[in-house]
């Protein structure tokens, strides 16, 4: 299989992903060669989002994502030949716990630190946090060093240990449902009503290439977004568009905002 002719048929959203994508059709080759598993590091949502695509070029092969739990966000790829029907797992789960009288540690902290230790962001994939204690999906590769070398998340000390991942097979991300009202359904305005930003302030996030909606940057102060548009702002957090509920009598666009905690 050509990796261009595939290329061709992608249509990329910014040129960080040119790289990604082609790391992925090249493990598909080379598992095609082999016979044997090959294995991404996490992707992003973005990324994962081309992975049905790419495979459609590959009959004989059959591809698996794992990211923990059924809502994960960053997903690790596993493909291999479609004559084999028993995979694996390839992610750990590892639990970090800490007195809460000392403080409390948040997802940055958590990145921070583990970033610290010498390893790259897509060996991790999901951190979720709750008051004493993070779970936080690895590499299965890497569990037993974060075990050894974490010692602190910035000035807390915690204890690190290897979980079961059945442990967060039912998790669902925590949100808050918040009712707004806009002139209209512009990415700027959104983004200032549920962050309660200025306008002004939200289109420059944009203009900055801070902010992803549905999973690719988006530059477009003025782009139209619909129903169930998942918007992420880099130090603000993500929340989507759950419904649009009419108008007011001032003629303002009523929605709910699923805005995740």
């Amino acid at each position: 299989m050509n990796k261009q002719i595939i290329l061709d048929k992608i249509k990329i959203h910014h040129p960080d992903q040119l790289d990604k994508l082609k790391r992925v059709i090249d493990l598909c080759i080379q598992t095609k060669k082999s016979y044997e598993v090959g294995k991404t590091h996490f992707l992003t949502p973005d990324i994962l989002d081309y992975v049905p695509l790419i495979l459609s070029h590959f009959e004989d092969l059959s591809y698996t994502l794992e990211g923990g739990y059924a809502f994960s966000e960053y997903q690790r790829l596993l493909v291999y030949p479609d004559f084999m029907s028993e995979i694996s797992p390839s992610v750990s789960l590892l639990e970090i716990t800490y007195p809460v009288k000392y403080g409390e540690i948040g997802h940055r902290d958590v990145l921070g630190s583990l970033i610290g230790l010498g390893i790259k962001r897509d060996v991790i994939g999901d951190i979720l946090v709750e008051p004493g204690k993070v779970q936080v999906l690895v590499l299965e590769e890497i569990a037993q060093y974060v075990c050894d070398q974490l010692m602190k998340v910035g000035r807390v000390a915690v204890s690190v240990t290897i979980g079961e991942l059945k442990a967060i097979e039912d998790y669902t991300p925590l949100y808050d449902l918040i009712e707004v009202t806009v002139k209209s359904n512009r990415l700027d305005s959104i983004i200032a009503r549920g962050f309660n930003i200025s306008r002004a302030k939200a289109a420059e996030l944009i203009k900055r290439e801070l902010v992803k909606v549905n999973h690719n940057f988006c530059n477009q102060v003025s782009k139209e977004l619909n129903e169930d548009a998942l918007i992420s702002v880099r130090g603000y957090g993500r929340m989507s568009i759950e419904g649009f509920n009419g108008l007011t009598k001032k003629d303002r666009r009523k929605l709910t905002i699923k805005k995740y905690i």
